[in-house]
């Protein structure tokens, strides 16, 4: 968009960076997330969302966990966490609406550190962890389609030939591209 073309002015240092189709995010060195993009506001007298020109400081979150990494997919930002939970904030693709507050996709405890892939596309977070368990997480705002959803491993292993494993995931539009890795070479 025209509107918001130009330099983005953050007083603070950046430890990660990341954009999407529509917004872009920013993990500061502070521990704190900022968004900004379109449709990534929310406007108090409407009611609805706005763009955002300028970094907003994604709240809610959890104030003691660290911050590891973010990812934006074309609506929203997937914000994990050291305690292995995983955090977004952004648009719901069951309703087209923005979420005020960060949503838990994945809760602590379901992913085995060090991760191979954490990687937000679309309307979904996929998480490959060192056991090879694909995780896909979908932000709804409907919470019983959010819960089935996110906390569904999916596991690829039985696509696999013996003494594969897989070494990253891609998913763009409406694809998924698995790297794998043969213990022969």
């Amino acid at each position: 968009q025209d509107s918001m073309a130009g330099p983005i002015i953050f007083d603070g240092r950046a430890a990660q960076i990341s954009s999407g189709m529509h917004h872009a995010a920013l993990l500061g060195t502070d521990n704190q997330v900022y968004h900004w993009g379109k449709n990534m506001a929310f406007d108090n007298d409407t009611g609805k969302p706005k763009d955002a020109e300028l970094p907003e400081l994604v709240v809610g979150l959890p104030p003691t966990e660290k911050i590891l990494q973010i990812a934006c997919g074309s609506h929203h930002t997937a914000i994990l966490l050291e305690d292995g939970s995983v955090y977004a904030v952004g648009i719901a693709s069951d309703e087209a609406v923005l979420l005020q507050d960060p949503v838990l996709l994945v809760p602590p405890g379901l992913i085995e550190f060090p991760l191979r892939q954490f990687a937000a596309h679309h309307d979904r977070t996929t998480i490959v962890d060192n056991q090879g368990q694909v995780i896909q997480a979908h932000l709804w705002k409907d919470e019983s389609l959010r819960e089935f959803a996110s906390f569904t491993p999916s596991y690829v292993d039985t696509l696999l030939d013996e003494g594969e494993s897989i070494e990253a995931i891609h998913r763009g539009w409406l694809h998924t591209i698995i790297v794998t890795k043969s213990s022969n070479q």
